[in-house]
């Protein structure tokens, strides 16, 4: 009876979510889940940024940051057309080296805060596959895939009070169990798939970005299988919030047909400022 109550409790809330929070993402082309403003979202980023910073080791490294803030630049520059064309608040643009080689990582957060970790700089073998990084990154952020995750998390833990609620009483063993079964299913279910979306989005997004400002989409190959011959032990898919290296290389190989072009009219008239 418990765990009927459970899940419409959670069909419930997940229901009124969609009806409440869920709006067309006009870069996309998709239905998000979003309960917190552009405004909002790019406040937190900002926040986020300078509490980073405040604990990073930035690099002094001027070449290598000459070459991750002139790759960003370009790259922003198609990506703000289509943040106008959006209506979402101006992005403030900061491109920051982290000096740290055993890092491979780089983030973009809400507002246009980008990181690079030299760690994935010295994986790059080009200014391409840099560019493949960056536009990754950079899709995320335009494509309002942070406030979409602070939006579920919202939702995650209105489920969880919902939950606790329905248990009242009960034995604490069996409220525990059920919070445990709560975070798995919602997790697997929901989270993870989510996020593994958002992934295969940014790459889709991030191909179109690096081919308008003049970086060949088919680095994005190289890198990735650069990543994948790194090894690393990835988790099974489904228990991961990224899709396996396997998976995003079909997913390149399936949209390059579509970027070259992209790429090739970059190359004869400069950077485009047309649409993705």
């Amino acid at each position: 009876m418990r765990f009927r109550i459970l899940r419409w409790l959670v069909v419930l809330l997940l229901a009124c979510a969609s009806l409440t929070g869920c709006v067309l993402n006009p870069i996309t082309g998709d239905r998000q889940l979003m309960l917190i403003s552009a405004d909002q979202e790019v406040q937190m980023g900002a926040t986020a940024y300078q509490e980073f910073l405040k604990e990073a080791k930035v690099s002094s490294d001027a070449k290598a940051i000459a070459r991750v803030q002139g790759i960003g630049k370009r790259i922003a520059a198609v990506a703000d057309v289509e943040i106008a064309k959006a209506g979402l608040p101006p992005f403030q643009w900061e491109f920051t080296v982290v000096q740290d080689d055993e890092t491979i990582n780089a983030f973009c957060l809400p507002g246009g805060k980008v990181v690079f970790y030299t760690g994935i700089l010295k994986l790059a073998a080009d200014d391409a596959e840099v560019a493949t990084v960056m536009g990754h990154e950079v899709a995320h952020a335009i494509a309002r895939h942070g406030a979409e995750r602070v939006s579920q998390g919202i939702i995650q833990q209105l489920g969880l009070e919902a939950v606790n609620l329905a248990l009242g009483n009960s034995d604490p063993k069996v409220v525990a169990s059920v919070q445990t079964a709560y975070g798995v299913a919602t997790n697997l279910a929901g989270i993870l798939p989510f996020s593994r979306s958002q992934e295969m989005q940014a790459d889709t997004l991030g191909l179109r970005l690096t081919a308008q400002a003049g970086y060949d989409p088919r680095a994005a190959l190289a890198f990735w299988k650069r990543m994948e011959a790194q090894g690393g032990g990835q988790p099974m898919e489904f228990l991961s919030t990224h899709p396996s290296h396997a998976r995003r290389i079909e997913n390149i190989e399936a949209q390059l047909p579509s970027v070259i072009p992209m790429y090739e009219e970059s190359r004869k008239t400069g950077p485009s400022r047309g649409t993705l």
